[in-house]
């Protein structure tokens, strides 16, 4: 990086985490292409897994989306077995450790952007996939694609609030007041 503390052509590697420090009023800005479903069904079927040595690992969501610890699958060898049962068989410590403001938690998700620990017992394979949230299994339409984006004030201390960006084939334009987050 620059004496003004800029840094150029600094490649970050997809589902790697890594400790990062800004400056008060800083811009990080990230650029590439976010994994998609169809990317792990044909094209690059491996791309969703985090390739894991045996002790700590730090690596990140690899997928922008938020992924829920018990739908990962742990593989072994030739052996794939649940988040919970490979736990359980002792391959893979029960906690994912995350990263809140100043303090280490246990996770129960994966969260596009954040980075986490895992402890295992081996060389091993977390395979990562997308799926719908409960909330989104309660709905009906099955043809949604969607991104949240979240916003939250410098200060720390305003609130924050969201925005939900869709496609579906039968949305519109439309607001209707108290279902705009369904309004695609």
């Amino acid at each position: 990086y620059d004496e003004d503390g800029a840094f150029a052509e600094l490649y970050l590697t997809l589902g790697e985490g890594y400790y990062l420090a800004l400056s008060q009023n800083s811009t990080l800005t990230l650029e590439g292409n976010p994994v998609i479903t169809s990317d792990l069904l044909q094209d690059s079927p491996n791309l969703g897994d985090l390739e894991l040595d045996k002790g700590w690992n730090l690596t990140a969501n690899p997928l922008v989306t938020i992924v829920d610890k018990d739908r990962l699958d742990v593989i072994y060898g030739d052996n794939t077995l649940s988040w919970e049962d490979a736990v359980i068989e002792g391959w893979i410590a029960p906690h994912i450790i995350g990263w809140f403001e100043d303090t280490h938690y246990p996770s129960e998700q994966l969260v596009p952007f954040n980075g986490y620990w895992f402890h295992t017992s081996r060389n091993l394979t977390v395979q990562v996939r997308p799926h719908l949230s409960s909330n989104a299994l309660a709905r009906e339409d099955s043809d949604i694609w969607s991104m949240n984006l979240s916003a939250s004030a410098l200060d720390g201390l305003s609130g924050g609030d969201f925005v939900e960006m869709s496609l579906r084939e039968n949305g519109n334009d439309g607001f209707t007041y108290g279902e705009d987050e369904y309004d695609h």
